[in-house]
């Protein structure tokens, strides 16, 4: 973002926190059984994924009916949710402000909800906007706009996840469960795939791998080139992985198709899908995902599948995105892309992991 361009952003959200500012108030929201909360998380597909345990644990300690505005980038991640009972699609830019800022003013939300780590200035604006009883989120730059405020846990020492779950210690408990209950159920990444999509990926992968065979799914789609970890590496995994006889897949976005043949041109291990619900499945039939740093590795800790992580440290002291609640490992680059990550590095440390869960894998079958 250009100087002049961050100059006039921040210039903004001052004028909106000198507009917006909100009394706080020091008692817990209370909602009940069919009182409405309007849950805000806009941009990516990890953003979106993140978030889904303070959903579900919302959900478990109010029974409050919960709507969530997301953006076209993200909103299908809250589709098909039991803890879900509506989504709105946020359209940007002055049109789309005003026509949700009138839609949720008609819905009759009793809170809002600020689920973003950092601060969203379209988010803060939007708030300013409302006349809800209870608009909270967690303590940051913006948050005098906010009725209710969540301490927000260091990301040096803290996973987004576990910073989030702060902001479900504000709600009242009106369902009689303990919120610690079940501690590591209510942490879990929440998303579900339809029965067609399960069904269309089950056909898929017993086309082509046999029974019982220990499959590792390598993804080399990461949203962005600063973390595509290089053709001529990826040729040495699958180079690696077919020596040691290990069965893979290579999982791609339908948009790096041909980078996924530069790397494997001859293979028909390659799979591509443009629904999200069947790519989702397809992660919960391989035993081991390889993948930088992107939300496959959260749709990983879905199924328990373990990962390898390939991720990007640059200029921050913040704890990775590392896959919550399932085993696994890293390398991980303080330059500004993978470019720089060598082979030889990652397979000192590929090595033994995969090693590990194949033992573990074959074990199990015993």
């Amino acid at each position: 973002m250009k100087k002049i361009e961050i100059f006039f952003k921040n210039l903004f959200l001052k004028w909106i926190l000198f507009i917006g500012k909100r009394k706080k108030e020091t008692g817990k929201i209370v909602l009940n059984e069919g009182d409405k909360i309007l849950c805000v998380r806009l941009n990516r597909i990890g953003d979106a994924l993140v978030v889904t345990p303070l959903l579900h644990k919302i959900k478990k300690i109010t029974g409050c009916s919960i709507s969530v505005l997301a953006d076209r980038h993200n909103h299908f991640v809250f589709r098909n949710n039991p803890d879900i009972d509506e989504v709105i699609i946020f359209e940007k830019g002055s049109k789309g402000t005003k026509k949700i800022i009138r839609q949720v003013k008609k819905s009759g939300f009793k809170a809002v909800l600020d689920l973003h780590d950092d601060v969203s200035v379209t988010v803060s604006f939007l708030l300013t906007k409302l006349k809800t009883e209870y608009i909270a989120g967690l303590e940051k730059g913006n948050g005098a706009i906010y009725t209710h405020l969540a301490p927000r846990l260091s990301s040096i020492d803290h996973h987004v996840i576990e910073r989030s779950l702060g902001l479900a210690d504000l709600f009242e408990v009106t369902t009689g469960m303990d919120p610690d209950e079940n501690i590591e159920d209510l942490s879990r990444i929440r998303y579900f795939p339809t029965k067609e999509n399960i069904s269309v990926t089950k056909k898929y992968f017993e086309s082509k791998f046999e029974p019982g065979k220990f499959v590792v799914g390598i993804n080399i789609s990461a949203g962005s080139l600063a973390r595509y970890w290089g053709t001529e590496n990826f040729r040495h995994l699958v180079k690696y992985l077919k020596e040691k006889n290990i069965e893979y897949l290579l999982l791609c976005s339908t948009r790096d198709i041909k980078l996924s043949l530069e790397i494997d041109p001859y293979s028909e291990r390659t799979y591509y899908t443009p629904d999200f619900g069947e790519f989702c499945a397809m992660i919960g039939r391989i035993n081991l995902l390889f993948s930088p740093d992107t939300a496959t590795v959260h749709l990983a800790s879905i199924y328990g599948v373990p990962v390898f992580g390939l991720y990007v440290k640059y200029d921050t002291e913040d704890v990775i995105w590392y896959p919550y609640n399932t085993r696994y490992d890293a390398v991980v680059t303080r330059e500004p892309t993978l470019k720089f990550v060598q082979w030889h590095k990652v397979i000192e440390k590929f090595e033994p992991f995969l090693n590990r869960e194949v033992k573990t894998y074959e074990d199990s079958k015993l």
